[in-house]
Parts: C-alpha cells; sequence; structure tokens
C-alpha cells in the first residue's frame, strides 16, 4: 500500500470504522413490540366486547348459547345482533355504554 493513501474499507466498515446493524434491529424489535402491544389490545377489547353484547342479548332475552350464532355488526354505540329461537330469526338491538355495560333496547319480536 503506498504511503499517505487511507487503507480501503473491509466488509462491513466504511470511513467511519466498523459500522453495526445493530442500532436498526433495536428500532425494527422496539417497533413490532409496540406496534403488537396496541394491535393486541385493540383486538382484545373488541373481543370482549362482542362477548358481552352476546351475552347480555342472550341473558336479557332468554336464549340458549347457540341460538345467537350470526356475526353481529357494531356502528358507533350501537350493536345489532342476529339470532333464532323457536319463532324464527330476529335482531336483538344492544346500547353499549361506557365501562363495558349494555343496554338491551329490543330483542327484536
Amino acid at each position: 500500500m503506498p504511503l499517505g493513501l487511507p487503507a480501503r474499507p473491509g466488509p462491513g466498515t466504511d470511513a467511519r470504522g466498523p459500522q453495526s446493524i445493530r442500532p436498526l434491529l433495536i428500532v425494527l424489535v422496539l417497533f413490532v413490540i409496540v406496534f403488537g402491544t396496541i394491535y393486541g389490545a385493540l383486538l382484545l377489547a373488541a373481543s370482549q366486547t362482542r362477548n358481552g353484547v352476546r351475552r347480555a342479548v342472550q341473558e336479557h332475552c332468554g336464549l340458549s348459547s347457540t341460538a345467537v350464532a350470526g356475526e353481529l355488526s357494531i356502528d358507533g354505540g350501537t350493536a345489532k345482533v342476529p339470532y333464532v329461537d323457536s319463532t324464527g330469526a330476529h335482531t336483538a338491538i344492544v346500547h353499549i355504554g361506557t365501562r363495558q355495560t349494555y343496554f338491551l333496547a329490543t330483542c327484536g319480536r
């Protein structure tokens, strides 16, 4: 190597010296953990809300656990729950309050 010329950087190095990918991996892992925590909490809350609404309809309408088998829809603070009883298919309307409270508006009859 001639005098006065800097050495060429080798693999994993540049003009500043050795470089590491660790900081990027740490940021990526932290992002995945934070995103997963937030997304998981939202899924858990939605699941608990759906289960609570189904339970409220079963209790207040006097239904078995298999009667409420359809997919319920939640629009804002109101849920529509399809169910089937001995008289046919119906839709219950449930108002969703704060702190997981559910108020049955109608059993759909």
